[in-house]
Parts: structure tokens; C-alpha cells; sequence
């Protein structure tokens, strides 16, 4: 039992020489630090992913489950000069559908919806939502938020959901 704990107590004391890397990275831009803040007083799960390869965008992303869809990952890019943003719902489903009625049907959805657009990936015939706009850095927590809800809203709404599975 002695050597046991002697055996716990340094390996404790060895472990606590080295800094332990820190879980997650810390926002940098201001847009992207309010965001977060925002999503943590409202208790929303969210992943902070980080700088892309570019270093163009910090990326946050909040994944929910629809009434319509069973879960969508909607990426937020907040673009380094602290003012542009831009939501992405990729792979909301596999369009098996002719290109021509899949294309047809998005160009339908995208002239209903002014402020969002669907698309279609051509690479893996996935469609997604996008939406993008220009923000006030320190006022745009809330109002990437609701742009993010009424992009879902606009996805899980009964009419364009009928319509985006009918590409499946």
C-alpha cells in the first residue's frame, strides 16, 4: 500500500514538471471572442476549430438536429478583418437527383430566400446553405446568432425541407 501511493505521489510530482498544453486555443478576433462569449451565456455547445490554413478565418462550429434534418453542422468563418462573416451548412444531404431538377430546385429555394443561398458540390453532389454578411465588431455576437438560427430555420422549414429531400 506504501509503495503504492509513494508510487502516486511521484508520479503526480513528475507529471506537474511538465506545462500541461492548454485543451482548447483561444480566439484571437474580437467578432469571433463575442461570438463565443454569446454562445457561452446562452449555454450552447459550440467547437472553436482555430485558424483555417490560410489564416484568413477563425472557425467556430455549432452542430443542432433538426425537426427535418437529423443533424447539421453549421461552420461560422470569421474573416480577419473583424467585419466579414460567413455561416456554412455543409452536407445537408446527397443529392441523387437528375442535375438538372436538383439545380432547378436550389435556384427556387435561392430566389425565395434573398439572403440565403443553396448550393449544390458538384465533387460529391452535396447540398449546403451559406449566408454572408458584414457585421459591427462589437456588436455582433447576437446578430451572427440569429442569422445562424434563421439559416436553420430557413433549412428546417416544411416546404424547402420537402423540397431539398426530394433532390435525395
Amino acid at each position: 500500500m506504501r509503495k503504492a501511493l509513494s508510487f502516486i505521489l511521484a508520479a503526480v510530482l513528475f507529471l506537474s514538471l511538465f506545462p500541461v498544453a492548454a485543451s482548447a486555443a483561444t480566439p484571437e478576433l474580437t467578432t469571433t471572442k463575442h461570438f463565443i462569449d454569446y454562445l457561452e451565456a446562452k449555454s450552447v455547445k459550440y467547437t472553436y476549430k482555430g485558424w483555417d490554413n490560410d489564416n484568413k478565418d477563425e472557425r467556430v462550429e455549432v452542430t443542432y438536429t433538426l425537426d427535418n434534418f437529423e443533424s447539421v453542422k453549421c461552420v461560422i468563418f470569421f474573416r480577419n478583418n473583424n467585419h466579414t462573416v460567413s455561416l456554412r451548412i455543409w452536407d445537408i444531404l446527397t443529392a441523387s437527383a437528375g442535375k438538372n431538377y436538383v439545380l432547378t430546385n436550389l435556384n427556387s429555394l435561392n430566389y425565395d430566400y434573398k439572403y440565403a443561398k443553396f448550393v449544390l458540390d458538384e465533387q460529391d453532389n452535396t447540398v449546403q446553405a451559406e449566408m454572408d454578411m458584414y457585421v459591427d465588431q462589437d456588436h455582433c455576437a447576437e446578430c451572427v446568432y440569429d442569422a445562424m438560427h434563421i439559416l436553420l430555420e430557413i433549412i428546417d422549414d416544411e416546404e424547402v425541407a420537402k423540397k431539398l429531400h426530394s433532390l435525395e
